[in-house]
């Protein structure tokens, strides 16, 4: 221990204070990480994902640790909400050509929308239209969070399953909805 200041005696194993579940193991930091790591890469099918999603998936982590996982509400994220399916849901009800690249989900109201490169980006429209001001990526393997308000990454919390589309979901997506010259089309 490197403070000199009385701490309290750690609780017992499997006691309602530490935590743990008797005959669990808790990873150690290094380990979580590394999971975290090979997690997200195993998710991606092979293909590395991008440094922020590993950097705030980390950071996640060591937050995690370092709060006993007990993360403050903040504003504009719904942790009870679950997602409104798992397609965008104004492409699938009609509104444009009816097909995204990738998925975003408001952190709020666990709507469903498309990304800014899909042609109709329905989940920026969504979030203007009603001031919702988060959104997490709803792609496998990612857990990104946006705020509009801050115009950058932000770290956010674990949302209500699922937390992603279907990995067997073809992207782009909805499968026969993607015209053959989809990266023409892409913003």
């Amino acid at each position: 221990m490197l403070c000199d200041q009385p701490q309290p005696a750690p609780a017992p194993p499997g006691s309602a204070q530490s935590g743990r579940v008797p005959g669990k193991r808790r990873r150690s930091l290094a380990q979580g990480i590394t999971h975290t790591i090979f997690s997200l890469f195993e998710n991606r099918n092979g293909f590395w994902p991008c440094n922020h999603t590993v950097i705030q998936s980390i950071e996640l982590e060591i937050g995690n640790r370092q709060t006993g996982g007990n993360v403050s509400k903040i504003e504009g994220i719904d942790t009870s909400i679950p997602p409104s399916g798992t397609g965008c849901a104004d492409c699938l009800s009609g509104d444009g050509p009816g097909w995204w690249l990738n998925l975003r989900r408001c952190a709020q109201c666990g709507q469903i929308g498309c990304c800014d490169s899909s042609p109709s980006q329905h989940a920026t429209k969504h979030a203007a239209e009603t001031g919702h001001p988060i959104i997490q990526s709803f792609e496998p393997g990612e857990n990104w969070f946006w705020s509009y308000q801050e115009n950058d990454y932000i770290e956010g919390q674990e949302l209500a399953p699922p937390t992603s589309r279907p990995v067997d979901q073809p992207k782009p997506g909805p499968e026969g909805k993607v015209p053959a010259n989809w990266k023409d089309l892409l913003h």
